[in-house]
């Protein structure tokens, strides 16, 4: 069973491994985040599993992502391909 707010997942979107969610500009996992405990009671699933789904700044390698908040402070990175953080 995994740990409260740790999501299984590797780079593939396969499970096979625990990596817990983080956002990379406050350090704080989702559900301490307003935007995605609202977003996933919408949609009846956890701030983790809702990062895990829908949050494309997510690296799915080391968990690291970043919230609407941290993402405009770091001035809305991009890339080819889509911006993750690190």
């Amino acid at each position: 069973m995994n740990a409260p707010g740790t999501i299984r997942f590797g780079a593939s979107g396969q499970p096979d491994r625990d990596i817990t969610p983080i956002c990379r500009g406050c350090n704080k996992p989702p559900a301490e985040i307003e935007e995605y405990r609202d977003a996933a009671n919408e949609h009846a699933m956890t701030p983790a599993g809702f990062v895990v789904l829908f949050e494309g700044t997510l690296n799915r390698e080391t968990g690291g992502f970043l919230c609407t908040t941290c993402y405009i402070a770091a001035g809305c990175p991009t890339a080819p391909g889509g911006w993750k953080a690190p």
